[in-house]
């Protein structure tokens, strides 16, 4: 069966849109970094670097989604950045 089976079923009843796409990373990246703390130290280690793969390409999707946009607020606190905070409730 492998993998592909359950994927297919996930994937089948699902509309292709921004938000999909960002929950499928997040689960994936989120599985890896569990299974990697439950994996022996050499996949371990592995599966930890396929997670903050997985994260690094949600950052991308967030970045093309929404472009970052940096302020300094008037309490001089410094730059924020508005695009930090982005949540699957504005990626729809």
């Amino acid at each position: 069966m492998g993998w592909s089976a359950p994927v297919s079923e996930l994937l089948e009843g699902t509309q292709s849109t921004w938000a999909v796409l960002w929950s499928l990373l997040y689960t994936a990246g989120h599985s890896a970094l569990r299974l990697s703390l439950a994996s022996p130290l050499d996949s371990g280690v592995e599966l930890a670097y396929v997670a903050m793969d997985l994260r690094e390409a949600r950052d991308e999707l967030e970045r093309l989604r929404f472009p970052p946009t940096c302020t300094v607020d008037r309490e001089g606190r410094g730059a924020s950045n508005g695009a930090s905070d982005v949540s699957l409730q504005t990626l729809r």
